[in-house]
């Protein structure tokens, strides 16, 4: 059975199959580009998906490389010029190296998105499943997404503060509801999970 904790040191390399050989080979003689410091450069490298028929060990060894590419590319994006972010940033995936398609790069672009686009990114991607369960803002959505990319510098205090949230219950007619917090006071509006907070009587001895 394949070692859950095998990474790149080639551990027990040899029962290793021929694919986790190749893998392993192959992401240490191509690492994650390292850019110099200081130096604004893109990182081209891509994610390696992990793919349902991937062993153990594959699997282990694609987080690890997909991780320091994240950390690669966000450190990219922290070095850009707020001009030159604002007109492109680097788009990072989530840790099984897959993003939709869509997805925002530019200031123009993140403003732009509607919140139930928002929702539906934030689902696809995998990472922000959370927006639609708490009923996020768009100024929400949009400072979580640049922030994670490393570029929130690039939005205004406006775009951050934006309170636009879905009508109630979301889009029922495209089959896209969205949870509906209580509106009396007599429940705890708890974003995306409309819980009633029971009240609590003490009695006291006269």
């Amino acid at each position: 059975m394949a070692n859950a904790n095998a990474n790149t040191d080639m551990a027990n390399w040899q029962n290793t199959t021929a694919a986790e050989r190749a893998l392993i080979v192959s992401i240490r003689t191509y690492p994650p580009q390292q850019n110099i410091p200081g130096e604004p450069s893109t990182p081209s490298d891509r994610p390696k998906k992990i793919g349902e028929n991937d062993t153990a060990r594959m699997e282990a060894v694609k987080l690890e490389f997909n991780g320091t590419l994240l950390i690669s590319k966000q450190g990219a994006n922290g070095r850009l010029d707020i001009r030159i972010a604002r007109m492109g940033f680097v788009l990072l995936f989530n840790i099984q190296g897959y993003r939709p398609t869509g997805a925002p790069r530019t200031y123009n672009q993140v403003i732009s998105m509607t919140i139930m686009e928002w929702y539906m990114l934030g689902e696809e991607i995998g990472v922000f499943k959370k927006w639609r369960r708490r009923i996020s803002t768009v100024g929400e959505c949009r400072t979580e997404w640049c922030s994670w990319h490393n570029v929130l510098r690039i939005l205004t205090p406006a775009d951050r503060n934006d309170a636009t949230r879905p009508p109630p219950g979301g889009w029922p007619h495209l089959h896209y509801p969205v949870p509906t917090p209580f509106p009396n006071d007599e429940y705890a509006t708890i974003r995306g999970y409309a819980r009633p907070i029971p009240r609590i009587e003490y009695e006291y001895d006269n």
